[in-house]
């Protein structure tokens, strides 16, 4: 999936559309175990602002294949996993929730947005960037990731 596709995705379904209402159901795979839907990506353009937002267009395949860290999310709230970014030293969050109607690990995004470090302080950390890259078998185990 490329970031040409996430535009084109977001401008089929839900650029220009009045805040606040209602769009189409649909959702793109942006890798083989995580999926992006039209009401996760109008959430956001109905409550980030354009930059922010433009951001993650731009950047949310690279949040989830190559994340720099990712927490657990709290209980309580949704989503199970949160990826974080950082850049510019600033936390630029995507949470993701299993979705356990299918017959394989599917995760799909809940929301994506930028924070402060002090939202995340009591998050429990499962993975941090050390050096390099994230490896294939890390991003396995990530994925494969299901919270009790």
């Amino acid at each position: 999936m490329s970031r040409r596709s996430i535009q084109k995705f977001f401008n089929k379904y839900v650029r220009n559309t009045q805040k606040n209402t209602r769009v189409s159901s649909f959702k793109i795979e942006l890798t083989p175990t995580v999926i992006l839907s039209t009401r996760a990506l109008k959430h956001v353009y109905d409550k980030r602002p354009a930059q922010e937002f433009d951001f993650f267009i731009k950047n949310l395949q690279k949040i989830i294949t190559n994340p720099d860290q990712v927490y657990l999310n709290k209980s309580g709230k949704r989503g199970n996993l949160c990826l974080i970014k950082i850049k510019n030293n600033e936390p630029y969050l995507c949470l993701l929730e299993n979705i356990s109607h299918t017959s394989h690990s599917t995760k799909e995004v809940v929301t994506f947005f930028r924070s402060n470090w002090t939202y995340i302080r009591d998050y429990e950390l499962l993975w941090e960037r050390k050096d390099g890259n994230l490896h294939r078998n890390e991003l396995l185990r990530i994925e494969q990731f299901t919270p009790q």
